[in-house]
């Protein structure tokens, strides 16, 4: 189970966003549901379609309080569960749920704020351990609470993660791709994020995030800057009525990025995410750029990136008059950047490569400044292009000058070459 959820890809289809934002959560029918023993009935007015909940892991289903109903209701034709988790008032407005001893409910606000009550519910009711008991048993799980997007999310999210040893991006996404509306308020994210240091996960496949943070990149959501003397702000609201999360996503960015931040003042409709100021620029040259270059890089690009430098090297003492002096410093980067290969540093792998195409444009010794249009043309680091393309990385080798045409100044420049 848990290689599923590893594997899950992160990009949602339009179509399904869409199908399932056509299930309109306040577009009611006059569909009647009837509940309760003999003698005490409850009528509710509700949307037939949301009567259903989604099956994410085998025989655990997420919903909002109307996938509750559909198993109360006495006239039938909707699911019914084994177990549920139920995070919503409904048991405290319908009292005669405590006659059924598989309702567990969870009473707390959507507030971001009670995270730590969530979590001693979830510890005291043994919450986890009859969720695994049901599931073994080929028994059906239902977690829900009103609307089916933040509390149950959290607890989903929680249990992928304490159960599975996955990440809290990876249970998220995974979580998002059977049930898109899905989305832990602000508070709760901020909660799972610290609370994940107190686990042992491993991080997603960089494999499963290329193409969402791709995504991302292209259609930035929009933030509040506040920035300090060294260090920035950014503010970020949850919107109503909207798929997805833009706090989710960009603290999901951040952690890809591996830029370090704090998060504070989270609670249920916002957050500010403090980082510093050198990282902002870092990640607004992204965003302006609108591309990411270094998500191209995995195990197998690495591989050829090292013969290519290899190859750069090995042209230098026929090309170039300083070739010792040059050679040394190209090779101290190969070793930078097979260390960040070694531990999937991907962004930090990358920018050895921006360094290591400056230290081969150095046109000779004690030079630090050059024109920019000869950056990235000396014959070295044509020769490292030219790997690259007959190894048919084209798109790399040509996101790899991009980059260096596009993202960096002559100071720039002259500051990889002073390190």
């Amino acid at each position: 189970m848990k290689e599923i959820i590893q594997k899950t890809p992160w990009p949602l289809s339009r179509q399904t966003s869409e199908n399932f934002s056509a299930l309109g959560m306040s577009k009611f029918t006059d569909t009647e549901f009837v509940y309760g023993e003999e003698g005490l009935n409850v009528t509710h007015f509700v949307s037939k379609q949301s009567a259903w909940a989604q099956e994410f892991l085998e025989n655990l289903f997420i919903g909002s309080v109307y996938a509750l109903y559909g198993h109360y209701d006495k006239q039938g034709g909707y699911p019914k569960y084994d177990l549920i988790i139920d995070l919503s008032e409904f048991k405290k407005n319908n009292q005669f749920i405590q006659l059924d001893s598989n309702h567990h409910t969870i009473a707390i606000e959507d507030n971001g704020i009670n995270f730590p009550e969530l979590l001693e519910e979830i510890r005291s009711q043994e919450i986890f351990k009859k969720i695994n008991q049901a599931r073994e048993a080929k028994k059906r799980v239902l977690i829900n609470c009103q609307m089916g997007m933040s509390r149950s999310a959290t607890l989903a999210i929680l249990y992928m993660m304490e159960t599975y040893g996955v990440s809290l991006v990876q249970a998220y996404r995974h979580l998002q791709r059977y049930r898109p509306m899905v989305e832990p308020n602000p508070g709760y994210f901020a909660a799972l994020h610290y609370h994940e240091a107190n686990l042992t996960v491993e991080p997603p496949p960089f494999e499963a995030a290329k193409s969402w943070l791709q995504e991302f990149i292209k259609n930035p959501e929009p933030l509040s800057v506040e920035e300090k003397e060294d260090s920035v702000i950014l503010k970020l609201t949850r919107d109503r009525g909207e798929l997805g999360s833009a706090f989710i996503d960009f603290v999901s960015l951040l952690r890809m990025l591996n830029i370090s931040f704090i998060l504070l003042n989270c609670d249920g409709r916002s957050g500010d995410v403090h980082i510093s100021l050198n990282d902002f620029k870092k990640l607004k040259l992204l965003i302006e750029n609108k591309a990411l270059t270094w998500e191209k890089l995995n195990e197998e690009t690495c591989e050829q990136l090292v013969i290519a430098m290899k190859e750069a090297c090995d042209s230098l003492k026929f090309q170039v008059s300083n070739n010792e002096q040059k050679e040394g410093e190209l090779n101290k980067l190969i070793l930078k950047f097979n260390e960040h290969h070694k531990e999937k540093q991907w962004d930090d792998a990358f920018e050895t490569i921006i360094s290591f195409i400056a230290y081969a444009s150095k046109p000779r010794a004690g030079t630090t400044h050059f024109y920019k249009a000869d950056f990235g043309q000396t014959p070295p680091a044509k020769v490292f292009y030219q790997s690259l393309e007959r190894a048919g990385l084209i798109d790399l080798a040509a996101a790899i000058k991009s980059h260096v045409g596009h993202g960096f100044n002559e100071q720039d420049i002259s500051a990889r070459l002073e390190v």
